[in-house]
């Protein structure tokens, strides 16, 4: 492929040179200026501007299969990054409410629509010493996945009708989820995702998000569709109570206190 690619690029780079200098290929479609009266004056006339037309033609298409196969040109391509601000709070006696912003910002130079997303939220602890273990052999040991599956709390799929969230160039749009989870759950990955509708389209209610990149292949349209299938973002979060964040700043605190002092008697001995 990358063989393939490279003698492509060499000869659009040769037709585009033949092109531009004087002599060999003329920049311009010629007025003819030969004696059309004649037989042979007239077909060397057709003959240069065929040959003109054929060159510009081989430059277009040239151009089209470098855009399209090459990706020489990205310029029209959505880019979107994405961050979290979380936050959680304790209701009743038993339940914590934990509320997740993703800010989704659009750094190409294109609109991004999107029509679909999913919050998901997984515990990481408490957790016993044997899941870990089994957690462990699947990622480290015997390869069967390629990273850490925790347990599922919650998957909620969001969806948005046309025109709904769309994302201008160089501006960011923000998405709230809520949840809620037992006073027991200490640490969760929370997830986003949300879903480019210029390649897979809008997902039907009856097709999971996970299978969604399966659609690629079945839109009908007049080109193939390129760019990513979405964008995500991945947050490990601790629940602490208000004291035991006060505990672990402090904590902290010492701990610098202690290396700043450390640093303070290590230059006074040197």
């Amino acid at each position: 492929m990358v063989t393939r690619n490279a003698a492509t690029v060499a000869l659009i780079v040769a037709v585009v040179t033949a092109y531009a200098q004087p002599g060999l290929v003329s920049a311009q479609i010629p007025v003819l200026d030969v004696d059309t009266t004649s037989a042979t004056g007239g077909f060397l006339g057709w003959a240069r501007t065929a040959q003109s037309l054929a060159t510009v033609a081989a430059i277009v298409v040239g151009g089209v299969f470098a855009w399209r196969n090459l990706h020489l040109f990205r310029s029209r391509e959505p880019h979107v990054t994405i961050s979290h601000q979380i936050s959680h709070r304790y209701i009743g006696a038993k339940y914590v409410h934990i509320a997740v912003t993703a800010t989704l910002h659009n750094n190409s130079r294109v609109n991004v629509e999107f029509r679909d997303g999913a919050f998901t939220l997984q515990r990481v602890a408490p957790v016993s010493d044997k899941e870990v273990e089994g957690l462990y052999a699947q990622v480290f040991v015997d390869e069967k996945q390629t990273y850490l599956q925790w347990a599922t709390l919650d998957n909620a799929r969001r969806a948005w009708e046309e025109d709904e969230l769309v994302v201008e160039p160089g501006e960011s749009e923000t998405e709230t989820y809520e949840f809620i989870v037992s006073r027991d759950v200490k640490s969760v990955v929370i997830t986003t995702h949300f879903y480019n509708s210029r390649v897979l389209g809008k997902i039907p209610d009856d097709t999971e998000l996970q299978d969604a990149p399966r659609r690629k292949g079945k839109l009908r349209r007049w080109r193939e569709v390129r760019g990513p299938l979405g964008w995500g973002r991945t947050t490990i979060y601790d629940i602490m109570p208000s004291s035991d964040h006060a505990a672990a700043a402090g904590s902290a605190a010492d701990g610098r206190r202690a290396s700043d002092a450390g640093q303070e008697e290590n230059d006074h001995h040197s």
